[in-house]
């Protein structure tokens, strides 16, 4: 049964139209209003399983001051609101997290928030590759952030507990990320990495890179470097 009332944080496919569970479909189906990064996307979605929205809002981080005194008043009425993002989770380095936190802050409740889990691009990229362990820490998108966390004190942790990194990064920035992990490998004493690149996930055409960083350099193809990439970055003592 869907609730009104509640805000409704609903998983939507990463690619492959089909990852999308029969409660993730019900919730957009009952929904009063359905928030969304694209509408062009969503609305590609819900033609796909012939559910037509009732009312769709463009919500990203530029859009909250506009749109969130409305989820507001619509929550109040009991009205169902479901939030999704572009692909994936929404709030998961995608737009949300201010959401989520006005309608906390306004309710005082944490039981207004369903989250309805779904596909994850940094799921799908993990547990594909062959990495020592089940744990790892998700960095979000890479950049100078990201960067200042992979210090040598840092890298040292994650290889000692064999815990991996995961990060999002666009084709532009594969090159920085090969140099940069090159270069702690020189500064960190003892320290080698094993990556595991992916990119095209959940869709025909995708494709994973797996190992030291000279020889994924050497075997992904010119053409090969476009798009968005899932990163898990694996350190390991020597």
């Amino acid at each position: 049964m869907i609730k009104g009332g509640l805000l409704y944080l609903v998983a939507t496919p990463i690619g492959n139209l089909e990852d999308i569970t029969l409660r993730a479909l019900k919730v957009l189906k009952n929904a009063d209003i359905i928030l969304t990064e694209r509408k062009s996307t969503v609305l590609t979605l819900l033609s796909r399983y012939k559910v037509k929205p009732r009312h769709l809002l463009t919500y990203r981080e530029d859009t909250h001051e506009r749109v969130v005194s409305n989820v507001i008043k619509a929550l109040e009425a009991g009205k169902v609101v479901a939030l999704v993002s572009e692909a994936g989770t929404p709030v998961l380095s995608d737009p949300g997290l201010r959401l989520v936190h006005d309608v906390y802050e306004h309710f005082k409740d944490p039981n207004r928030i369903i989250v309805i889990p779904g596909p994850s691009a940094v799921i799908s990229a993990f547990v594909g590759f062959a990495v020592s362990s089940h744990r790892f820490v998700f960095v979000g998108f890479w950049g100078k952030k990201a960067k200042k966390i992979l210090d040598c004190e840092f890298i040292r942790q994650l290889a000692e507990h064999k815990i991996s990194v995961v990060v999002f990064l666009h084709y532009s920035e594969l090159e920085a990320l090969f140099k940069f992990l090159e270069m702690q490998e020189k500064r960190c004493k003892n320290i080698r990495f094993l990556l595991g690149i992916a990119k095209e996930l959940t869709k025909l055409y995708e494709t994973r890179w797996w190992g030291k960083i000279d020889d994924i350099r050497k075997s992904i193809s010119d053409e090969s470097k476009r798009g968005e990439f899932t990163v898990v970055i694996s350190p390991m003592i020597e």
